[in-house]
């Protein structure tokens, strides 16, 4: 990112849990388009008419040469999973983004199936073995359901392979 991820908390206590979690969301998206030139994001609470109390929303404002993209409305009363669901919809406009930019054509990955055959202990990676006995890498920000602490050793699993710099990794994991 050319310019530093600007994070602003609005009639919201700062949290620095939600802070931490909001720049890796932001540099993981970094691996999905690789010119982003800002990003600013406003944490803030929300009045819904439809709901009793407040919900947590992000505004979500990227940057990139020849282009802004917008990401609000993913309310919910958890903090985590209003982050969670802002970054999901703002990381599928930066893939359709670069997709349109490199001149391809999204193609539906086949889905895997695999167990898990080793996670380090204290670490955020861990190792999936498919069936055809193919090994593949993956870590926490690969991790779509269960959260990433609750996968162990032996659980089912299922992934999209991905081949990255160090050989073959597995995105989109859900147990």
């Amino acid at each position: 990112m050319e310019v530093p991820l600007q994070i602003t908390f609005h009639d919201v206590d700062h949290s620095p849990s939600a802070e931490e979690k909001i720049r890796k969301k932001a540099k993981k998206l970094e691996t999905f388009f690789d010119k982003i030139i800002s990003m600013a994001v406003v944490v803030e609470k929300t009045q819904n008419a439809k709901h009793q109390g407040k919900l947590y929303d992000l505004h979500i404002k990227l940057n990139v040469p020849n282009k802004e993209m917008v990401v609000k409305g993913h309310e919910n009363e958890d903090l985590e999973v209003a982050i969670r669901d802002s970054f999901d919809a703002l990381q599928s406009q930066v893939e359709k983004h670069a997709q349109k930019i490199h001149g391809e054509v999204k193609s539906h990955a086949e889905t895997l199936r695999g167990q898990v055959v080793r996670m380090p202990e204290g670490k955020d990676f861990g190792f999936i073995e498919g069936v055809d006995g193919t090994e593949y890498y993956f870590n926490a920000d690969c991790v779509t359901k269960p959260a990433f602490n609750k996968f162990k050793p032996g659980m089912d699993v299922t992934f999209v392979e991905f081949h990255g710099d160090e050989g073959l990794q597995a995105r989109k994991v859900s147990g």
